[in-house]
């Protein structure tokens, strides 16, 4: 398991399935991106799956705000999260680089960098047009007047009234 922050940690169905691990971490939420299995302890953690392949066919950008909205709610309130799939190299650390996009506002090299240097065997090779075009969504959502597409407004300048007409 590789620790992101401090309340939030990047792994794989070894590390998803060590209790005492998880217990020892204090992980109170588990974000489980992979449709391989179903949640192990149901009764001690709260969990969001996605049941995600890991096939660049796979869409996995529709999941990409709820995934990350999970992981910032989470550790708002506290908690510890473990974002897991199979092996934690593809499914999970595109979901923390889209959470690390969206409520960190790091562009997508910045985030994916970080990640990276947390753990060095991530390839999110499946995802990654999928985290570039998430990236210019979310600069839309920011920015939405910046859009070449959207119509020019000009600004209405008002002129000071002059003396003669009060």
């Amino acid at each position: 398991m590789s620790s992101i922050f401090d309340n939030l940690f990047l792994g794989d169905l070894v590390d998803a399935k060590n209790l005492k691990f998880l217990k020892q971490n204090q992980v109170s939420h588990i974000l489980i991106v992979a449709e391989e299995f179903e949640p192990f302890y149901p009764k001690s953690f709260v969990y969001m799956h996605i049941k995600a392949e890991d096939s660049e066919s796979f869409e996995l950008i529709k999941y990409f705000d709820m995934m990350a909205d999970f992981i910032n709610f989470s550790s708002k309130k506290g908690g510890c999260v473990l974002v897991h799939c199979a092996m934690g190299v593809s499914r999970s650390p595109t979901a923390i680089i889209a959470f690390l996009m969206k409520h960190q506002k790091w562009s997508f090299l910045k985030a994916k960098k970080f990640v990276e240097e947390k753990r060095n065997i991530i390839s999110p090779n499946n995802f990654l047009n999928q985290l570039k075009e998430y990236e210019n969504i979310l600069k839309e959502r920011r920015h939405p007047w910046k859009n070449e597409t959207s119509p020019k407004i000009k600004p209405l300048c008002l002129k000071k009234q002059s003396k003669a007409y009060k």
